[in-house]
């Protein structure tokens, strides 16, 4: 099966992390034939030639797309799913891993399902910069284990694993400018429109874990941007009003606490 690659990449990004990121994708068992990397403004001559390496070693499969730097992430993954060829697309952060098998796994799924129009795959988390540190696995529920309604809570996928079908993100406007809940509220316009999302337990993607990462999850933009989001899926009745209020207090709490602690919480009740 064929499939497309869709990669964002900004300057801030190291250019070790995306060439590893880079060689996972091109490791797979399935490999693709169209890696589409969208370069969001001017990059680091470093990132650059890493791009550039690629591009030569690869005639044909890679497409690179340079825009001027945006605030918007969403208009970025938009550009990028537009250029993609293929029906089929793999979302791929710039700075993580994916397994060798990771890809094949998902496209098999999505042929032995195809009503499925998205499957992400369970995370592992590492730090130090070390793989084969693992700290902790995000596995979320499957659509037997009752997907659609964990999906009222906490987001349904982990958006840099997912496959999706190109036509059905399309289909429901793609993704909105929604500031840190980009993918979230895609899932949840999914949802609605009936399009079937699920999930493959296993932990098939690395992902950097550092501090800075609960750190980007916490503060009083990060909260604001929260209520925007849960007021939205109270709009669109996914939530009730005592939901609303229950999982603004909630969340809410967790967001405005110290980085450290918010660590705690998701390390201990958030991961496996």
């Amino acid at each position: 099966m064929s499939y497309s690659v869709l990669m964002t990449v900004y300057k801030g990004e190291k250019a070790s992390n995306l060439d590893v990121a880079i060689q996972s994708m091109l490791k797979q068992t399935i490999v693709t034939d169209d890696f589409v990397i969208v370069c969001d403004g001017e990059l680091t001559t470093d990132l650059d030639m890493i791009i550039e390496k690629y591009v030569k070693m690869h005639p044909g499969v890679f497409n690179v797309f340079r825009f001027p730097k945006r605030d918007n992430w969403a208009a970025v993954l938009n550009d990028g799913l537009a250029m993609c060829k293929n029906e089929l697309v793999a979302r791929m952060d710039s700075d993580d891993i994916s397994l060798e098998t990771r890809c094949e796994k998902q496209l098999k799924w999505m042929a032995k399902n195809p009503d499925t129009a998205v499957i992400s795959v369970g995370i592992a988390e590492f730090g130090n910069d070390d793989p084969s540190c693992i700290l902790s696995n995000r596995i979320l529920p499957t659509k037997s284990q009752g997907l659609a309604h964990f999906a009222k809570y906490r987001c349904p996928l982990n958006h840099a694993t997912v496959i999706y079908k190109k036509s059905a993100v399309l289909e429901v406007g793609g993704y909105e400018n929604f500031s840190q809940y980009e993918d979230y509220q895609l899932w949840m316009k999914m949802i609605k429109k009936g399009y079937v999302i699920d999930n493959i337990q296993e932990p098939l993607y690395l992902m950097r874990a550092g501090d800075d990462l609960y750190r980007r999850r916490g503060g009083k933009k990060y909260f604001e941007n929260m209520k925007c989001f849960k007021r939205w899926m109270k709009d669109q009745g996914f939530l009730s009003i005592f939901e609303y209020a229950y999982l603004l207090a909630a969340n809410g709490l967790v967001v405005l606490m110290p980085s450290s602690f918010r660590k705690w919480v998701y390390c201990c009740f958030l991961r496996k």
